[in-house]
């Protein structure tokens, strides 16, 4: 049986931003305006576009929760992708996400 400490397998090199060693490099931190910017921005723009899209969602007969799918389909994802594109375009030499272990299926379920 495997230990509990070794719940994940280490980072691939080709996983870790092309790090020879496998091991990512941490990303430099970020200021606590960056932070708060980054933390309740994109959850203010999803909320807009929430109840931006509640009216349209009534006009055609369904309920205020579909709008909730549309904001996901049309706002979130995609706002999401531009963040983390914006990232590594600013640091390109920085992994966009560094993951200090790869999760395993049996971890993640419990």
């Amino acid at each position: 049986m495997h230990s509990m400490a070794n719940q994940g397998s280490p980072i691939r090199p080709e996983a870790s931003g092309g790090h020879p060693t496998g091991v990512a490099v941490p990303p430099t931190p970020h200021t606590l305006p960056a932070s708060l910017l980054l933390h309740l921005g994109p959850g203010l723009v999803v909320g807009a576009a929430y109840l931006a899209l509640i009216p349209a969602a009534r006009a055609v007969g369904l309920p205020s929760a579909a709008a909730i799918g549309a904001q996901a389909l049309l706002v979130t994802g995609p706002l999401m992708i531009g963040i983390l594109k914006v990232s590594s375009r600013r640091r390109p030499g920085e992994p966009t996400i560094a993951l200090r272990r790869v999760p395993t299926v049996r971890a993640t379920l419990g």
